[in-house]
């Protein structure tokens, strides 16, 4: 269970890139997040990991995942490029 406000960790997303999905894995065992960017050039996002997240990996479109992603000081940076769809599968702590 994220907190009263599930999406609050997405707030500080640069204006330019979009959430386009946050739900259920198609197993049911994680949660889902796609941005997309609409920008005209590289954007740095950090995204502020509620504490109850156990880990974050970036997956491609049909949720396999590809990469297990860093949770540094309780943030995920990374850059998302020009026009780019990214898919993150978030595994919260049992």
């Amino acid at each position: 269970e994220l907190a009263a406000n599930p999406l609050s960790f997405i707030s500080d997303l640069p204006w330019d890139v979009r959430m386009s999905a946050f739900k259920m894995s198609e197993r049911g065992e994680s949660l889902v997040l796609r941005l997309y960017s609409i920008a005209q050039e590289d954007r740095k996002v950090r995204l502020a990991v509620p504490d109850n997240v156990r880990e974050v990996y970036l997956v491609n479109l049909a949720e396999r995942r590809l990469s297990r992603l860093g949770i540094q000081d309780g943030t995920l940076d990374f850059i998302i490029e020009p026009a780019e769809i990214m898919t993150f599968e978030v595994v919260l702590c049992d």
